[in-house]
């Protein structure tokens, strides 16, 4: 078994203090770099349809609601903004596992 003296675990523990400060530096700069991406993703219908779970006819019910966030390039394409989506999808699970025992793998 090995030991230690108070000087080589006092060195150890502050390696490990500088290790876990670069991770989370590592990690509030790769959040910083996916805001910046949620910002400019913006998924077409067909995309937005599949990551839902819901029907062409429920997106355009939305729509016209103004129930999620969209714009139109087009007459007939539209995009959504990725963060309007997260939004949407968190309300969507919360609602559907409240009304029902349906197992909402496909949401997580």
């Amino acid at each position: 078994m090995e030991t230690y003296n108070p000087s080589t675990l006092l060195n150890e523990i502050q390696g490990l203090q500088e290790e876990v400060r670069q991770v989370a530096d590592f990690i509030k700069e790769l959040k910083r770099e996916y805001s910046v991406l949620e910002e400019k993703i913006e998924p077409i219908s067909s995309d937005v349809m599949r990551l839902l779970g819901i029907s062409k006819s429920s997106l355009a019910r939305w729509r016209d609601a103004n129930t999620i966030p969209y714009r139109y390039v087009s007459c007939n394409h539209v995009l959504y903004p990725f963060n309007g989506l997260q939004i949407k999808r968190s309300v969507i699970k919360d609602t559907l596992c409240k009304s029902t025992s349906y197992d909402m793998h496909f949401l997580k």
